[in-house]
């Protein structure tokens, strides 16, 4: 296991069990999906975190992945999520250019979900000072889309984008024999 926890196991996991629909929980209702320690997964009611995961993966599911998402490995889910913020990012900006309030708040929102979502799923005790980076990196994200919208800076977009691509880059060069069933 790496720096980014459970993140591919847990997004192909959650996504597995709820038959395709990032939406749905248990019979009950009640319970909520979280990543877990060790390679496995377990439900639990701890608020935001089914909540967190169905939306980053919702965010992503709305750019033509519904056939990926199903048939992904853990590995290429991350792929996909970090292609979904870098995708909702490139909309905010082309919306910021032509004045589109709406659709550009809806965008840095869902990539601030997606990127928070990817936060969320880092562990710290695995990844030690590595995760403990991402992490700072991933809140610095966050904030600086928030800034972006408020202040219609696409140059800060730009520079936010080039963060996640050197993430993403990073992720990507993990060897195939590594991906195994967990990042």
């Amino acid at each position: 296991m790496n720096a980014f926890g459970n993140l591919g196991r847990a997004a192909f996991d959650r996504h597995s069990r709820a038959g395709g629909n990032p939406e749905s929980s248990d019979a009950g209702g009640s319970s909520h999906w979280v990543p877990a320690s060790a390679g496995t997964t377990e439900w639990s009611s701890r608020p935001g975190h089914a909540s967190s995961a169905a939306r980053a993966l919702r965010d992503y599911a709305g750019i033509d992945t519904a056939g990926n998402v199903a048939t992904a490995d853990p590995h290429q889910l991350i792929v996909m999520l970090f292609d979904g913020a870098l995708d909702r990012i490139a909309t905010a900006k082309a919306c910021m250019q032509h004045g589109e309030v709406g659709p550009k708040g809806e965008n840095i929102s869902k990539a601030i979900g997606i990127v928070g979502y990817l936060r969320q799923c880092l562990d710290a005790e695995q990844g030690g000072e590595l995760a403990t980076r991402l992490e700072g990196l991933y809140r610095y994200i966050s904030r600086g889309l928030m800034y972006a919208n408020r202040y219609d800076d696409a140059g800060k977009l730009d520079e936010l984008a080039g963060l996640l691509r050197q993430v993403e880059d990073g992720w990507m060069a993990i060897p195939e024999s590594l991906h195994g069933g967990q990042p």
